[in-house]
């Protein structure tokens, strides 16, 4: 082999390797905490230049009202109205999980569902009893296991719905009969998407 070739097929797997190296390395540096692409980052950005957006989140809620309103028939229960204040704070929530990096009903600062409706001045009180009632889930996009491929926004919502019905908690939220009104509200990313129900 003459020296032009040998450093031909060098330069090739050297330089193949080297972006394998370097693409791992860059994206690494650009994960959270909790393992996802830090929204705003570089990285995220160039997955949104070569069309790696996140699901419809508003598409999501719609789904997910749909959804819960065909459980609630399928035990001959009434439908559940849209709600956009119960929304708003559904969607507020969502992304605060997001933002600040917890998964709970309370936030960082101590606040529920009942005193985050308080406090933007929706009302608590429905029939017979005070308080909101709250669902909150986290569907990451892939291959999730129970749920399979999960890519779409009904992808997301079915998913998020299922794992609600097998939860008793959750589940008796969706097929309360005192509820009336629902709010739902989803944030998503390239990885993960981070939704919300609220029921008065």
């Amino acid at each position: 082999m003459n020296k032009k070739g040998f450093l031909i097929i060098f330069d090739r797997r050297y330089f193949i390797f080297i972006g394998i190296l370097f693409a791992l390395f860059f994206l690494y540096d650009h994960y959270d905490s909790i393992g996802y692409i830090q929204e705003g980052s570089t990285a995220y950005d160039i997955g949104n230049f070569f069309g790696l957006q996140p699901p419809d989140s508003e598409l999501i809620d719609s789904y997910i009202l749909d959804l819960t309103n065909q459980q609630r028939a399928n035990y001959e229960l009434e439908p559940l109205s849209f709600d956009s204040e119960l929304s708003g704070i559904a969607i507020m929530h969502s992304k605060d999980m997001f933002d600040r990096d917890f998964f709970d009903h309370n936030n960082p600062d101590g606040d529920g569902p009942t005193e985050r409706a308080r406090n933007n001045g929706i009302r608590i009180v429905s029939g017979t009893w005070i308080g909101i009632g709250e669902n909150i889930g986290e569907t990451p996009i892939g291959n999730v296991i129970g749920c399979g491929y999960v890519y779409d926004e009904l992808d997301v919502a079915k998913c998020t719905m299922d794992g609600w019905m097998d939860s008793p908690g959750h589940r008796e939220n969706i097929l309360n009969s005192d509820s009336s009104v629902i709010g739902v509200g989803t944030h998503c990313t390239t990885s993960s998407c981070f939704s919300t129900q609220n029921f008065r």
